[in-house]
């Protein structure tokens, strides 16, 4: 299953707009179940000691039984037992994608727009191998000031920042809003926090 929604408004004579996303995904990943033996296995299935199978981990190691001071004949090699696959992994993936970006014209040809994007999930990653991801979380923050120069746009400050350099920034501006607010009489409600 997987819902996405995107919401974008603008207000006021082109100068401010706002974006807003949402993505999530829930599916059933493929399970490894191949209990075969690698190419790399040092013995096939009918060895009685074991031997090294695809999709159960930590059985790597083995030691020849001949060498065995108890001289247990018969055996060949002992692998030690491993994992399965599924007994470590969660097959379960969810992944949730959620953004928002503010834009504000100061001139008709100056941006500057602050964005903010999170994503969280579990899921399997495969390359060479495969990868249990179990509760992983991303953030990242931007904030541009941006100038159109012949039809295109081109950055004059671009900053890509972690999550808490950002906060540092917003609670920075908030104060001297909080501060022009007070000595105005007008009355605002600031409200932000962060997890990290």
């Amino acid at each position: 299953m997987e819902a996405c929604a995107r919401y974008k408004k603008q207000k006021g004579e082109d100068k401010f707009a706002y974006k807003l996303n949402f993505c999530f995904l829930k599916v059933d990943d493929w399970e490894a179940e191949n209990y075969s033996a690698t190419e790399q296995s040092r013995a096939d299935e009918k060895n009685p000691g074991g031997f090294d199978a695809v999709n159960i981990y930590g059985d790597e190691y083995s030691y020849s039984a001949a060498d065995d001071p108890l001289q247990r004949p018969g055996l060949n090699l002992v692998f030690r037992r491993g994992y399965r696959e599924r007994d470590i992994v969660d097959y379960n993936t969810e992944n949730l994608k959620l953004g928002a970006s503010a834009h504000y014209k100061i001139t008709p040809k100056t941006e500057v727009i602050y964005s903010s994007s999170y994503g969280n999930g579990t899921t399997i990653y495969q390359g060479d191998n495969r990868y249990s991801l179990k509760d992983i979380q991303f953030y990242q923050n931007r904030l541009e000031l941006r100038q159109k120069t012949n039809g295109l746009y081109e950055d004059i400050i671009p900053m890509k920042m972690p999550a808490k350099a950002m906060m540092l920034f917003l609670q920075l501006y908030f104060y001297n809003v909080l501060q022009k607010t007070i000595t105005t009489g007008q009355k605002i409600t600031i409200v932000f926090g962060m997890t990290a």
